[in-house]
């Protein structure tokens, strides 16, 4: 009869961990160990005959266990720009893959793709060519922080791999040289067997060879991943393992820069308040952002798609709609259960990656094999759910299509071969009855050796001297059985161990060891059978690792999509609690959006006002939004951007109905994050994030500008803003769209007038006591005051500043003199010289002494 095991194809034997086996009896008393007279215990050591090398094998592990994370979520970036064109590759040691960036153009000065590349990686060292232009050096230092020479390396010989920037010579990205090395990439996925052409052709199906900027980047990433792997301490394997090969494209990017994140409120990460554990890892929290709120994913992994996927909004109208269609389906009442199945399958579904590793290395332990097989049947039963409702998203079928024969394969063989409850209490790889005829046969013969080494024990015990009160039997593999005692007084001398009628091996601690007649017809009769049983299961582990690898490439596969599909749901759980709808993606260039609401803000206040947005061509492609402060014109910039922005991530959005053309760009000019580490002044970069505006833009970008200009005089301001306003009028038809919200009520009668230009201002009322009541809903029109006076009395600034603040107001309106205050040292100066000169004017005679001594008085 055959066994399973014959299903294997590799009769390899690999070292064992053995196991030490001990039996105590104790004499004339109770074992202090055991609540009876005989206490039977094992535990695991490492397959050597040294003996003072064992130690409890489950304490390693778990210890090893513990500490492979510290270094296991690292990302190296390789990038290479050459004449406008940049190729990039990344390797993240999480996922064992590599991700490789097709060639695109970046020829704008900021490299704003580069930029974008960088957020979307956060890679934490970084590779690049010595000979690139000073300005793409610059660029990269300053995004990773590398500003002393100590933080980069100039040269081959001083690559340091937990440098943030390593600076590498020209000759290491040869092209035919980068090339050669990833010819020689193997991967799981690749069929097996096969020749050097098949080989070949199967790379360059999942590579495009003609992006030389790629190929570049790529060929040194591999090539340095090979010199710093095992420096880097993060496994034990002498190269890094990559399991599959990933190409993601930067040309249907909404190109976003970091302040605009910022200002947007998508990401809000907030450090731990103790110095001492700020930047380790875990010590930051998500505060009250975009991605805080829309972030309720239940896997690791769907957290991190969902980051990738809000640093990285796409153009791309079918991927967008195919995650519509999901959140759709989610979203409707009668399909709760469905969706509950899911979130408990995706619970269950983990990262296998960093096992399967382990697993090539016959070093995983009992847990990241349970690991392995619940995600492995909760994938599966992810895929039949996803079967049933296959027509209704494009993910659906992607998943169903993931479950295949071998997988359900995987499956049964690791149920039917692996003993999970023998395993854990073990704590080592146990098979299971009826996978193998030989090996049951030696566990049958095994099975009954505890109560005849019980009985051993005891005999042996009965021949010991009498002050000899306890004995212990134990197996040492490749020794044998032998006895053991421990000390029968306090101070034992060498002599002292000798024992008649026993020999004496070696001294363990303070216990003595010894083989006696007995020890002897146990060797004779049991052999190592311990040992023929762990090297039958260690053969029958390799080839069931063997088995999981050659069908591991649709499990890869799944986990990825499974993990979107966990972000998906997310988005559709807030969609649900929040009243959001599906917007309208189209090519054509508009922005409708009716009752559109600020994400965050309608969640910290009880009644939230919707506005309208409409944008286009046919609408207007600016609007100029004046109001009085406080009135809700910065909400209103940020909410649509925000709409935009959640459209061209796949996520449903917060309004009543919502049409977005596709954008290119998203700028905005409204935060001023002003830092040491920048090294320019608050003005100066508001002027950078309107240049990038002007440069950049393009007819299908949205710019939201709030209150450029007043960094600096009103008169400059003033300009300034009228002059870039006016360059964008000047492009008529391809003008962007434009959202502008000021103060500086004279810019509506500068900038030229357009058929593409619209005037719109905040709604408020003023009470009988000339109190501001904002209503916070847009309408056309311009105002050409701010009411700044009436809200800042609101705020009790003090009716003495209010009051002074009103004089010089209507001093400076009228052209008036300023009036000097009341109760000012001047004003009482002045008095007092106004006294003195009354008094001089109205007496007869002028007595210089009292005038003296008038002046003098305070």
């Amino acid at each position: 009869m055959s066994s399973l095991a014959d299903n294997f194809n590799s009769e390899s034997i690999v070292h064992y961990n053995g196991d030490i086996s001990t039996t105590s009896c104790s004499q004339g008393g109770a074992n202090p160990h055991s609540d009876s007279g005989c206490n039977k215990t094992s535990s695991h050591i490492p397959s050597s005959s040294n003996v003072t090398e064992i130690l409890p094998q489950s304490s390693d592990t778990e210890k090893q266990y513990a500490t492979t994370d510290s270094k296991e979520d690292m990302v190296v970036l390789s990038v290479f720009w050459r004449k406008g064109m940049l190729g990039a590759a990344y390797y993240s040691a999480e996922t064992s893959e590599v991700h490789i960036a097709t060639d695109i153009v970046d020829v704008n000065p900021e490299f704003n793709i580069l930029q974008s590349l960088y957020h979307l990686v956060e890679p934490s060292c970084v590779l690049v060519i010595s000979q690139v232009p000073d300005s793409f050096i610059s660029m990269l230092k300053s995004l990773t922080g590398a500003d002393s020479p100590s933080d980069y390396g100039a040269s081959k010989e001083n690559i340091h791999p937990e440098r943030k920037l390593n600076i590498l010579p020209r000759k290491d990205y040869n092209f035919e040289a980068c090339r050669r090395r990833i010819f020689l990439l193997k991967l799981p996925s690749e069929p097996v067997d096969c020749n050097e052409e098949e080989h070949l052709m199967y790379l360059n199906s999942l590579i495009d060879m003609t992006n030389e900027s790629m190929i570049q980047a790529l060929g040194v990433l591999l090539k340095w991943l090979d010199v710093s792997w095992g420096f880097l301490h993060l496994d034990e394997q002498t190269q890094a393992p990559i399991m599959a090969i990933n190409t993601i494209s930067l040309e249907d990017i909404v190109m976003m820069n970091r302040e605009t994140y910022e200002a947007l409120q998508i990401f809000n990460q907030l450090a731990h308040p103790s110095s001492f554990k700020r930047g380790a890892r875990g010590s930051y929290r998500e505060g009250l952002s975009v991605y805080g709120i829309f972030n309720r994913c239940k896997s690791q992994l769907g957290c991190k798609f969902m980051r990738v996927m809000f640093l990285h909004p796409s153009r791309d109208i079918d991927v967008l709609n195919s995650r519509f269609d999901v959140v759709q389906f989610c979203v409707q009442p009668k399909n709760e259960d469905i969706v509950k199945n899911m979130l408990v399958c995706m619970k269950n579904i983990k990262n296998i990656t960093r096992i399967i590793s382990r697993l090539t290395k016959l070093s995983a332990s009992v847990r990241e094999w349970k690991c392995l097989h619940k995600t492995i049947y909760y994938g599966i039963m992810l895929g039949n759910l996803c079967e049933a409702i296959a027509s209704e998203a494009k993910l659906f079928r992607e998943i169903a299509g993931c479950i295949t024969e071998e997988m359900c394969q995987t499956d049964y063989c690791i149920n039917r071969i692996i003993d999970f409850k023998e395993a854990e209490l073990q704590n080592t790889f146990v098979v299971k009855l009826g996978v193998d005829e030989e090996l049951d046969r030696l566990k049958q013969k095994c099975g009954g050796i505890p109560e005849l080494i019980s009985s051993v024990a005891q005999q042996e015990l009965k021949h010991l001297p009498p002050y000899i009160k306890e004995c212990a039997l134990v197996y040492i593999p490749e020794i044998g059985y032998l006895l053991s005692l421990p000390p029968w007084k306090e101070s034992m001398t060498e002599e002292d161990w000798n024992v008649p009628g026993t020999e004496f091996m070696f001294k363990l601690g303070n216990v003595g060891h010894y083989k006696t007649a007995r020890c002897q017809e146990l060797d004779g009769m049991l052999g190592d059978t311990t040992v023929e049983i762990a090297e039958y299961e260690s053969r029958i582990l390799l080839k069931l690792v063997q088995f999981i690898q050659e069908r591991i490439a649709p499990l890869h596969k799944l986990i990825k999509l499974a993990s979107e599909l966990d972000c998906l749901i997310a988005l559709a759980l807030v969609a649900k609690e929040n009243n959001y709808v599906r917007p309208v993606l189209t090519t054509e260039r508009v922005l409708e959006i009716e009752g559109g609401r600020h994400p965050l803000q309608e969640l910290c206040v009880d009644d939230f006002v919707p506005n309208d947005t409409f944008s286009g061509e046919q609408h207007s492609l600016m609007k100029i939004i004046t109001g009085p402060n406080s009135s809700g014109k910065s909400v209103y910039l940020k909410q649509v951007a925000l709409i935009a922005f959640l459209a061209h991530i796949g996520s449903f959005v917060p309004a009543k109905r919502a049409k977005i053309g596709v954008l290119h760009h998203i700028h905005t000019r409204i935060q001023t994050v002003e830092s040491i580490a920048t090294n320019i002044s608050a003005f100066m970069i508001d002027l950078k994030q309107m240049i990038l505006s002007l440069y950049s833009s393009t007819p299908s970008s949205l710019i939201i500008v709030d209150e450029f200009g007043k960094g600096t005089t009103e008169i400059d301001g003033l300009a300034l803003l009228a002059s870039c306003l006016d360059h964008f009028l000047s492009r008529e038809v391809k003008c962007p769209h434009v959202l502008a919200s000021t103060h500086f009520h004279d810019v509506v009668s500068l900038v030229q007038k357009s058929r593409y230009l619209k005037l719109q201002t905040m709604e408020y009322i003023a009470d009988h006591d000339g109190q501001i009541v904002n209503l916070f809903k847009l309408k056309d029109g311009s105002v050409q005051t701010s009411c700044a006076l009436p809200i800042a009395e609101s705020v009790l600034l003090g009716s003495v500043a209010c009051n002074r603040a009103q004089k010089i107001y209507e001093a400076l309106k009228t052209g008036g003199k300023i009036p000097v205050p009341a109760n000012s040292k001047r004003a009482l100066r002045m008095e007092k010289y106004r006294n003195l000169a009354q008094t001089i004017i109205s007496s007869d005679y002028i007595d210089i002494e009292e005038i003296q001594e008038m002046c003098s008085k305070p």
